[in-house]
């Protein structure tokens, strides 16, 4: 008998093959892509004498979805995130944001003007003391991927319709 898990990155399969097998016979990690190969595990004899369970890396199909939002998905580790102001643009057009976190528009910004993802990231920075050392300049890009990790962790819940 052979029981294939198959499915997207980071969505618990080798926990549920550890549950299976009765042991932790693989590694777990929260980060998605943390089993790079096809992995053969029996299931412990008590519970089949004669199975295996095929464990693979998580399958990542083409899809209409853009890159931010297989970000904020964790279907992509955000270590490899190089840009965050489409993963905040794509937050901020489902909950508003600037007011969910309690920021003040930065002095440099008219009173007027509109909240962006620039402005909400820079916002976000001086409000969590996030500089950059040499030109005092907030540092958006740790508070966006602060936030990133927080829309897919679920602090910020972004659900969608079918």
């Amino acid at each position: 008998l052979a029981l294939g898990l198959v499915g997207h990155p980071n969505v618990g399969k080798t926990s549920v093959l550890n549950t299976l097998a009765g042991r932790k016979a693989a590694s777990v990690s929260g980060t998605a892509g943390h089993t790079k190969h096809l992995q053969h595990i029996r299931v412990d004899e008590a519970v089949h004498d004669n199975a295996f369970i095929l464990d693979c890396p998580g399958l990542v199909f083409p899809s209409v979805n853009s890159r931010a939002q297989a970000e904020l998905h964790g279907l992509l580790p955000l270590a490899q995130v190089r840009e965050t102001m489409s993963g905040v643009r794509t937050i901020t057009e489902a909950l508003p944001l600037a007011r969910t976190l309690g920021l003040k528009m930065p002095e440099w910004y008219e009173d007027d003007d509109p909240w962006t993802p620039l402005s909400i990231l820079e916002a976000y920075g001086e409000k969590h003391r996030y500089f950059i050392p040499r030109s005092g300049a907030p540092d958006i890009h740790r508070g966006g991927l602060e936030l990133l990790k927080d829309a897919k962790d679920g602090p910020f819940l972004l659900a969608y319709e079918p």
